[in-house]
């Protein structure tokens, strides 16, 4: 989805995407998430769930060259959401400075 729509240039995208997997009859597990905001000059915001692995990317347009990758918690759909309308409405620029880097795999 892009904003603001109405034919108008695109300020940013937003996307959503969640891949569930039936287990044990009628019981639906989430496998797979990814939520993700794009503003344009403004930097990328974005949370993931993938290998049973939840983390976070982030481009601060100040620091476009700082690893992108990030810890994050599980992160709900609607308070991913919530989080990058506020952002898109303030028409603040991302920032990543309240994220953590990620923990180095292990071997």
């Amino acid at each position: 989805m892009t904003a603001p729509g109405y034919g108008l240039p695109t300020a940013a995208t937003f996307g959503y995407r969640e891949v569930f997997k039936v287990r044990g009859g009628l019981k639906w597990e989430l496998v797979l998430y990814g939520y993700e905001y794009r503003a344009v000059g403004r930097g990328r915001r974005a949370y993931h769930f993938h290998d049973q692995r939840y983390h976070a990317h982030c481009v601060d347009p100040r620091e476009p060259a700082r690893d992108h990758h990030y810890r994050s918690p599980e992160v709900d759909l609607f308070e991913a959401h919530d989080e990058f309308r506020l952002l898109y409405l303030s028409g603040a620029s991302v920032t990543c400075d309240d994220l953590r880097p990620t923990l180095p795999e292990e071997p």
